[in-house]
């Protein structure tokens, strides 16, 4: 299963406060990682309620800024509440990309909420639901109907990523359920510290045995890491359920 999310950074300049005029740029992963991360931990500390609201939603992208426009915008970030100073750098405004900023939050939500890991794999917490997409042919309704061969490509790339990502939350559900200590472990480690790898040492036949026959991995650690955030945070969330399997 291929998942293909672009790091790109879109940076605008300011000009004024009432009528701003932006010019995109891209920037590397990690400095949006850095952005977007410090934008999210300044989210969960001011706007914690909303934060954890999204973060245990199945709300589709194409959604976020509908449902949760309060602490999410598709538009450049300028001024946000207790949080400007993350925001602009030197004279700059940045974008956030939901995916980054959906797994990020989910991170400094399991920092902030959860001090210690949980035990017993979450064998008691009901089954999570994730973000089923349409089909392709309504997924390609909503959208322009394209004559040049190309786009109509690019519009099943893109369903191809709404599946990815689908199929990248089941995923990430099965290998929190089958160790919660390492995936707790590595949201919680610092990057390239011997903690991470420790985890990721321990992680490796979950891994494995969440994949069915014939899959293989085609998506980086970082998307990984995303994943296993979002579905610990949701399944620390969820209801246990009673020896019958029905939510207490």
């Amino acid at each position: 299963m291929r998942l293909g999310l672009a790091p790109i950074l879109a940076l605008g300049m300011l000009s004024s406060a009432a009528n701003a005029q932006y010019e995109t740029r891209s920037g590397s992963q990690q400095e949006l990682r850095e952005y977007t991360g410090e934008y999210a931990r300044c989210m969960v500390l001011f706007q914690h309620v909303e934060a954890r609201k999204l973060v245990l939603s199945n709300t589709p992208n194409d959604r976020l800024e509908h449902n949760f426009g309060s602490i999410y915008t598709t538009k450049p970030l300028a001024h946000v509440m207790g949080c400007d100073g993350l925001v602009i750098r030197d004279g700059h405004a940045f974008v956030i990309q939901p995916d980054i900023f959906r797994a990020l939050l989910a991170q400094e939500l399991v920092i902030a909420d959860l001090r210690t890991a949980e035990t017993g794999n979450f064998v008691n917490r009901a089954p999570l639901t994730h973000w089923q997409p349409v089909s392709l042919a309504e997924f390609s309704a909503k959208r322009p109907s394209p004559s040049d061969p190309t786009r109509r490509l690019t519009v099943e790339q893109a369903y191809a990523e709404e599946l990815g990502r689908t199929w990248l939350s089941h995923y990430g559900e099965c290998i929190v359920r089958g160790n919660s200590q390492a995936s707790y472990d590595w949201i919680v480690a610092k990057k390239g510290s011997v903690a991470e790898k420790g985890a990721l040492t321990a992680l490796q036949p979950v891994f494995a045995s969440c994949l069915v026959q014939g899959e293989t991995l085609t998506f980086g650690k970082t998307v990984l890491h995303g994943a296993i955030a979002i579905n610990y945070y949701r399944l620390a969330m969820a209801a246990p359920v009673s020896a019958n399997g029905v939510a207490k």
